[in-house]
This record gives structure tokens, C-alpha cells and sequence, in this order.
């Protein structure tokens, strides 16, 4: 298609008619704008009158009361442009007014189906291709503080929407899942403020599982006890990647608590004065460890770490053999054995093995029972704020404020600053799956006494924090058509790796990235290799994870408190299982949160991850047409599946350089994935370069702040750079 069947023709060739009545408009929004102070001021007077609507940001807007004889005076009945112009009202180019749930006008991203290409923010006369794409965008918006794409300007927006959805879910108190159960028991817990005693049940949850140990090898399980329920204690246990395409299981040192700050958790829960003096004097001796026991090659002592993980398993009935296979019948764990592999030096586990060994079982005790109830009061500061780092030292405090800005909920991590994601490293999935109670806990206190709609707030945020799983689903369902999914997006994604591997093979980059046909056709078989999963898709699906959730066993009794407790063992349980049952790396869970409109690339596998955030308009809808679909969603799929390429120690740099010399070196990984992928949709036959430059071009067009330039070191090409670079190619 060409630009004169999709772009609005210059206004001299307009009808007469419509002319004068876009002139009338005009007038009537200047005469509208003059009245505004008198309308608008005057309590929505116009509101009454219907002659103007509310903003969402207490502003109005004009209202078209144009009677049918008008519209046949004006010659306006069958035009476009002129629903288009009425729909509009203020909101900008590509942009519709709607009214929210209080009856208030928003403006709202224009949906355009089935070509998906927004015709009104083109612009013919640009010199650039995003300027013939979305110049009319462009020039529609003020400048801004940031780079602002048209793709993802209202991803916030959607996102909250969709968890606004969500929570009016959640008030239905009726529904047996545990979300729902929690969400209710937490509000109750606020508005009655029966905080404290919630804390008390928790607590002595823990201290019932701490028991009474009555040799080192029982106070190492307890340990692991504590681990599994994300508690701040001298190791962290997690997942992370492994030989063979398996997940392996690694530890890093953890915390440990300051001498007075544990005596003081112990009183808060009331235990006694003996109690408190013993982790008095544990502490003490932990704090006199020689130096020569740290920093050493120590940590890579299996048994420990094999008694810490037992501990850990010993909650969901398996154990490990002598020979670390895991033994459950219950779940059949029967398969390669397990290995431990410590992150760096374990100086924390050291101590701690060192005063267990200098002290009695009785101090170990009393310390782990200060480690219960620092736990349970940092599960109530994940909800209230209260009492996050108070028990631990100041070492122990910076490493926490230093993962803290990079943790989201149990088991996932933050976006980082930059949001278009490259492919993600061992380093990533393991943070993610040691986030600790300390990390996730709130930034400003919550009343004891508070309103219902205060309670709702502060559960929600505890809810995010603990259930993002079962939130990812509940997302899921709001913004993905199973049936797309499975019609569409199945198919589209085996037809791409297809068209990648052959572009890997025989496509214009192809002497960049390996000297020979046969070391191309590595890659190019990695790429028919990559699996797809979708954040929250249904488990056992298609595009969702293998195995089933264990899910907690909550009781009427428990409180909220001790119900968050339960959810992080069976979120730990559900990340450590994947090294157990040898599960390949694809298996992992999703990092972010599923709203991101983003997806990745886990190289090692290789496996991509969409989110659902990105499943949605001007990338994917069950009703664009194939071109477009090739050129939005289509581009991504095939971006991911051409990041099996990302290993650039094997590329033949002297024709990178030579390919890439439109693009700064710090992007070349980015933007070869990019090339590789323009030239595989391109490939399918599904859709012309022209259309495929132009589709691309609008969804990689943004408005960008005065002063813009390209950052050094950024791993992607730079805004609007992205799609002309991607135009000149396929042209």
C-alpha cells in the first residue's frame, strides 16, 4: 500500500464543505477555550447544559452538539475525518477521548484494525522514515523530559487499568483462591489493628519448626528452615544456571543479626531473660571469629551447605541421598544428583559454624529463635513498615539497602533504568530468586489504626509482593486472547524461527557472524531451538511453565502474617524444585513484572519470555492483519530469536564493522538482532518491506527532549535512529 491510500490528503483537496466545517470546529474550540474560565470554573456548569465534558484532570472539554441538519448543511454525515476530529475532542493525534468509570473524559491510544499503522500521525512530507511515520505525532506533543515512544507511552496507563481490574476481583470475598483469602484477612487484620498478635502467630509457627535441636547437623536444618521462608539468615539459598542446560542450586552469604537488636526481637515476642542472654553471647562469639577461618577456601565444604539444603527439603517431605539425589515419592525426584555451589567466600556461614562450635546447642538456639522473630516482624514491615532492618548489623543493613532497589516481590526482581531488556544472565535469575523479606519491605509506615480504603492500599502492596505468580495469571487473562495466542501467535513464532535461522544462514549479515557455512549453521539451529513462554499463561499450556504450583496449606487460623509465610516456602519450594527434578533452564519463572510491556532472551537456553504487557495494541491485537502482525509482534519474536547470535566473540568483527558502521559499537548486539530481524519478516513473505519499514518505523518513533543525544555505552540503538536504521536496510 502505498502512502496516498493511507495518509490524509493535504486540506486544499478537501470538499468545500468539509472545509467550512472544519473551520467551524475550529472557531468553536478557540470560542470553547475563551469560555473556558467561565464554563469550566463554575462547578462544570457546561457539564449540566451538555455542552462540555469533565477531564479526568479537572479541566473540560468541548462537547459536539451538532444536530443532523447540521451535519447535512456541513456535508459531514459519511465522512471519517470527521468522526475522527469529533472523537478526538483535545486528545492528541492517535489519541480518542473516552470516559472512565466516573463518568470523566480521558484520551485514550486510537486502535486501528486490522492494519494496525495510524494513519493520522503520518506525515508525508517528512524527510526521515519515523517523520513519514508519526511526524504528525511528534509535532502534537509538547517536548518532553524523556524519550517518549509512541509504543510505550501508555504502558503505565494499560498496566494500571489492568490491576485496577484486578483488584475489584479481589474484594469478591466469595472466591476460593488464596489471593482473594489473603487480601481479605489482611484488611481485616488493619482495620481491627490486630497487627501484633498476628505477628505472635507467626512467630510461634517458626519456633515450633526451630524446635529443639540437639546437635550441630539439627541446628544446620533449622537453617535451612529458615531459608525456605525467605528469612534474613547467614545464607541465602537460590537458583540459578548450570551445565548441561539445567538450573544448579548456589548459596551466598546472608545476614547476621547485631547482638542488642536480637535480644530485642526475642523480648517483643516474649522470651525469656536466659533466652536473650544466650544469643547475647552467641552473637558475641560470632563476632570473634579468627580471621583466618574467613575469606577462605572454607565455603567450598560441601556437608554444611548439603545440611542447610536437607533442612530446607525436609518442609515438602524430600531429603537427599548421600549421593545429593533428591527422594520423593510424593513428587517422584528421582534423577541427577544436586550439587551446592557457594557464590564467593561464605565468611557469615562461618561464623556462625564457628560460635555453634565454640558455644552450646542452647545458644544456637536462642539464636534462631531471635532469626523467627526477626523474620516475622520483617513479613509485618513488608505490610506496615514497621521494624525492617532493626536486628540486623550495619554490614548486614548495606547489603540489604543495596538489593533492595532491585527487588519487586518474592522470587523476581525490578526493571532496571534501561527498559528495553538484552538477554538475561546468571547473575539476574539468582538475585531474583534470593529477594529476603528485608528487601521487600515498605518505604513509609502504615497506621495501626487505618481506613478500609487505606487497608486496601497497604494489602495490595503485600499482595504484589508475595503472590506475583498467581498475579502474573490474573494479568494473563486480562490482556491475552487464548485464542490468539494459540491460532496466532503459535504459529507466527515457528513460521520466524524458520525465517531466522535462515537469515542467520544466507542473510545479509551473515558473513558478520561467522567466517563458514558451518559454524553459521550453529546458530541458526540455536535458533529453530528457542522456546517462547508468556508470563502467567496457564501451567502445562503451551507457553506456560511444566509443573503445577504446590500451593500453601492455609488455615482459618493462620493470619495474614503467618499466610505470607506459608506463600514464600511454596514460592521457594516452586524456584528450588527446578534443580531438583532437572528441569530445563526454560522453565524459569518471569523476572519482572508481567505488565512490562517487554520481553527477553535467556541466551543459555535459549528461551524468550513475552509479558503479557506487550500482547496488547500497537504491537499485538486478534484483529490486525498479517502484515501488521508480522511487522509489530513479528519484529520482536524475531529480535529475540535473533539474540542467539549475541555471542560476538564469535563473529568476524572486521564485517560487523563494516555492516554496523551506522550503529555506535556499545549497540551492535542490539542492533544486529535488529537487521537479522527485519530481514526474517521480510523472508516470510507475509508482508513487503515497505510495509514492514513503515510498521516498524511508528512502533520505534518517539518524541524526544530538547538537547537529545546518544548516550555512550547504551546497549540499544537510539530513539527514532532504531527504525530509519531498520528502514535502510530492508529499502
Amino acid at each position: 500500500m502505498d502512502n496516498a491510500e493511507y495518509v490524509r490528503p493535504p486540506l486544499k483537496h478537501v470538499e468545500e464543505g468539509l472545509f467550512a466545517a472544519m473551520v467551524a470546529i475550529g472557531v468553536s474550540i478557540v470560542v470553547a477555550s475563551i469560555a473556558y474560565t467561565l464554563q469550566c470554573s463554575t462547578q462544570f456548569t457546561c457539564v449540566n447544559d451538555g455542552t462540555c465534558k469533565a477531564l479526568y484532570d479537572q479541566s473540560c472539554s468541548f462537547s459536539n452538539v451538532v444536530s443532523p441538519i447540521g451535519y447535512k448543511l456541513y456535508n459531514m454525515s459519511s465522512d471519517v475525518e470527521t468522526v475522527n476530529a469529533f472523537t478526538r475532542g483535545v486528545c492528541a493525534l492517535g489519541e480518542r477521548q473516552l470516559a472512565d468509570e466516573n463518568g470523566r473524559m480521558r484520551c485514550v491510544r486510537q486502535l486501528s484494525y486490522p492494519d494496525a499503522f495510524v494513519k493520522e500521525i503520518a506525515d508525508p512530507t517528512g524527510t526521515s522514515h519515523h517523520e513519514r511515520a508519526c511526524g504528525q505525532w511528534i509535532k502534537s506533543k509538547s517536548t518532553p523530559d524523556e524519550v517518549t515512544y509512541f509504543s510505550f507511552y501508555d504502558e503505565g496507563d494499560v498496566g494500571k487499568e489492568v490491576i485496577d481490574a484486578i483488584k475489584d476481583d479481589l474484594d469478591i470475598r466469595s472466591s476460593a483462591s488464596d489471593v482473594t483469602l489473603f487480601t481479605a484477612a489482611c484488611k481485616t487484620m488493619l482495620v481491627n489493628s490486630a497487627v501484633a498478635p498476628s505477628v505472635s502467630i507467626a512467630y510461634h509457627y517458626l519456633k515450633e519448626n526451630v524446635g529443639s535441636p540437639s546437635t550441630q547437623l539439627h541446628v544446620l536444618n533449622t537453617l535451612g528452615m529458615l531459608a525456605a521462608h525467605f528469612c534474613e539468615v547467614p545464607i541465602a539459598m537460590g537458583v540459578a544456571l548450570g551445565a548441561s542446560n539445567k538450573f544448579s542450586l548456589k548459596m551466598r552469604d546472608g545476614t547476621l543479626l547485631s547482638s542488642d537488636q536480637a535480644s530485642e526481637t526475642l523480648y517483643y515476642v516474649g522470651e525469656s531473660s536466659s533466652v536473650r542472654d544466650n544469643v547475647r553471647a552467641f552473637v558475641s562469639m560470632m563476632d570473634r571469629t579468627p580471621e583466618s577461618l574467613l575469606s577462605t577456601s572454607s565455603s567450598t565444604n560441601q556437608q554444611p551447605l548439603h545440611n542447610i539444603l536437607n533442612g530446607a527439603l525436609v518442609q515438602f517431605g524430600i531429603s537427599l541421598s548421600n549421593e545429593g539425589i533428591p527422594l520423593s515419592q510424593d513428587l517422584n525426584l528421582t534423577g541427577a544428583s544436586v550439587g551446592v555451589y557457594a557464590m564467593d567466600h561464605l565468611n557469615m556461614l562461618t561464623k556462625f559454624i564457628y560460635a555453634c562450635d565454640q558455644t552450646t546447642i542452647e545458644h544456637a538456639r536462642a539464636y534462631l529463635l531471635a532469626s523467627a522473630s526477626q523474620c516475622a516482624l520483617q513479613v509485618r514491615a513488608v505490610v506496615t513498615g514497621e521494624f525492617g532492618m532493626n536486628s540486623i548489623t550495619e554490614q548486614a543493613a548495606a547489603s540489604v539497602r543495596l538489593h533492595r532497589n532491585k527487588a519487586n516481590s518474592l522470587g523476581r526482581i525490578a526493571l532496571e533504568s534501561d527498559k528495553y531488556l538484552s538477554s538475561v544472565n546468571d547473575t539476574v535469575l539468582f538475585e531474583a530468586s534470593t529477594t529476603t523479606w528485608s528487601m521487600l519491605t515498605r518505604s513509609s509506615y502504615a497506621l495501626h489504626t487505618t481506613t478500609p480504603s487505606h487497608a486496601s492500599s497497604v494489602c495490595w502492596d503485600a499482595t504484589v509482593a508475595v503472590f506475583a505468580d498467581a498475579l502474573d495469571h490474573r494479568v494473563y487473562q486480562k490482556l491475552v486472547s487464548s485464542r490468539a495466542v494459540s491460532n496466532i501467535l503459535g504459529p507466527m513464532i515457528t513460521t520466524l524461527k524458520e525465517a531466522v535461522a535462515g537469515e542467520i544462514r544466507s542473510g545479509k549479515l551473515s558473513n558478520m557472524l561467522l567466517p563458514n557455512k558451518a559454524d553459521r549453521e550453529s546458530f541458526a539451529q540455536a535458533a529453530h531451538n528457542v522456546q517462547f513462554r508468556i508470563a502467567g499463561a496457564e501451567r502445562t499450556s503451551q507457553f506456560g511453565r511444566n509443573a503445577e504450583f504446590r500451593r500453601p496449606s492455609f488455615q482459618s487460623t493462620d493470619g495474614p502474617i503467618l499466610m505470607m509465610l506459608k506463600q514464600a516456602k511454596a514460592v521457594f519450594f516452586d524456584r528450588i524444585r527446578l534443580a531438583l527434578d532437572g528441569s530445563d533452564l526454560c522453565q524459569h519463572p518471569p523476572l519482572y513484572r508481567s505488565t512490562a510491556r517487554n520481553a527477553y532472551l535467556l541466551n543459555s537456553a535459549p528461551c524468550a519470555m513475552l509479558f503479557p504487557g506487550i500482547l496488547v495494541s500497537p504491537f499485538f491485537h486478534e484483529l490486525f492483519d498479517e502484515q501488521s502482525l508480522y511487522s509489530r509482534i513479528g519484529f520482536v519474536i524475531a529480535h529475540e530469536i535473533a539474540h542467539v547470535t549475541s555471542d560476538t566473540q564469535r563473529w568476524n568483527m572486521t564485517a560487523a564493522s563494516l555492516l554496523l558502521a551506522n550503529y555506535s559499537s556499545s549497540t551492535w548486539i542490539e542492533a544486529s538482532a535488529d537487521l537479522i530481524a527485519a530481514g526474517a519478516i521480510n523472508r516470510t513473505n507475509k508482508v513487503s518491506r515497505e510495509q514492514a519499514c513503515k510498521h516498524v518505523s511508528q512502533t520505534w518513533c518517539a518524541c524526544v527532549p530538547n538537547g537529545y543525544y546518544e548516550r555512550v555505552g547504551r546497549t540499544h540503538p537510539p530513539a527514532n535512529l532504531r527504525g530509519d536504521r531498520v528502514c535502510d536496510f530492508l529499502m
